[in-house]
């Protein structure tokens, strides 16, 4: 029976107080930037310019495809070269991967199980991506007659991003 090396006491420490820091910063981000700024963009879309063009052309797209997106790049670097290494080595965790309990090293079909799932739900968040485009596609654009000019004041967020 072999056993997947695992983190030493100083770096499980280290790694839990540095990830605790990262949610808990990813948290107060989301709540006191992310989340309004979202909530503000629904609500005046004609507001907000990114890349030069107004939001509310590209409503649709920003909420049905931008997100996901956002969803999608971490699962990119953490999820999919784990999954493809442990595929390719037959085994999983694959081999120089560390873990944090002591864990048996999983050979043969059931190597595959880990692995195949991350790829899986990478590829929903892919599907997921294209079918928000598909219906971003069919959606009634926003009429900017009736959007109010008054709500965007001078004073007012906004983004300005390129």
């Amino acid at each position: 029976m072999e056993y997947a090396p695992e983190y030493s006491k100083q770096e499980k420490w280290t790694r839990v107080c540095l990830y605790s820091l990262l949610g808990l910063l990813l948290i107060m981000g989301h709540r006191l930037w992310f989340n309004p700024l979202i909530e503000d963009f629904a609500n005046r879309p004609h507001c907000y310019q990114f890349a030069g063009l107004n939001g509310a052309d590209y409503f649709w797209q920003i909420i049905l495809v931008g997100i996901p997106v956002l969803v999608l790049i971490p699962m990119l670097f953490t999820l999919v070269p784990m999954a493809i290494r442990g595929l390719v080595q037959g085994r999983f965790p694959p081999e120089g991967e560390k873990v944090y309990k002591p864990t048996l090293v999983v050979r043969g079909y059931k190597a595959y199980v880990k692995p195949v799932l991350y790829l899986t739900i990478t590829a929903a968040c892919v599907l997921l991506i294209w079918w928000g485009q598909q219906q971003a596609a069919i959606m009634p654009a926003l009429d900017s007659d009736k959007l109010d000019p008054s709500l965007c004041q001078p004073d007012t967020r906004s983004i300005q991003i390129g």
